[in-house]
């Protein structure tokens, strides 16, 4: 039995042996070989498309800050009258008495003083022209913003019209008022206009 079995294996052996040649590879067309770069750009093509699908549409939002940005506030209104107090009265009686004008016992009005007229200076003086009369003389306002300055002089202004006399003589410099006596030629008048926007 065991002969038998060597002999059957010998035999097969040999037939295997004496059959025929395996056929001889040859390089086959580049028609029919696939190309292997092609292959691997379409993989890539359907790689991008499905995550391109797969993605949310439109542009990722960025990151927060983690700081976050303070809101701008608009200027307070203190500040803005601040800026407008410029001058104040005492530099305007200096300013005329270096210039060699009346400007004598300068004193800060009183309720009385003001009557009916608006008190809204932040500043509001009285002082004496000898020259014109002992009770002659001129006011000198100063404001905290314009609408009360223009508010004073126009006051003033009306009141004179009111009463038929001649019109003080009014002359502006930034946040102050002078208010001086009709009766003062308009020469003079203009010296202390000179005097007040010597101020700078």
């Amino acid at each position: 039995m065991k002969r038998n079995y060597l002999a059957f294996l010998l035999i097969s052996i040999m037939v295997v042996g004496c059959g025929p040649t395996a056929p001889t590879l040859t390089p086959t067309s580049p028609a029919t070989t696939p190309d292997t770069s092609t292959l691997e750009t379409r993989v890539a093509a359907r790689v991008f498309a499905t995550l391109t699908a797969s993605a949310p549409s439109g542009t990722a939002p960025p990151p927060r800050s983690a700081t976050p940005t303070p809101r701008s506030t608009p200027a307070s209104t203190s500040a803005a009258t601040t800026g407008f107090r410029k001058w104040k009265v005492s530099q305007v009686v200096a300013a005329f008495k270096q210039a060699g004008l009346e400007v004598a016992d300068p004193q800060p009005m009183t309720k009385t003083d003001f009557g009916t007229a608006p008190r809204v200076a932040v500043e509001a003086t009285l002082f004496v022209i000898p020259s014109l009369c002992k009770d002659c003389g001129g006011r000198i306002f100063s404001f905290a913003s314009q609408a009360d300055l223009d508010r004073t002089q126009k006051f003033y202004t009306d009141a004179s019209k009111s009463s038929g006399g001649t019109l003080s003589w009014f002359y502006v410099k930034d946040n102050i008022l002078v208010q001086l006596n009709s009766r003062l030629p308009e020469a003079k008048a203009k010296q202390y206009q000179s005097a007040l926007n010597t101020l700078q």
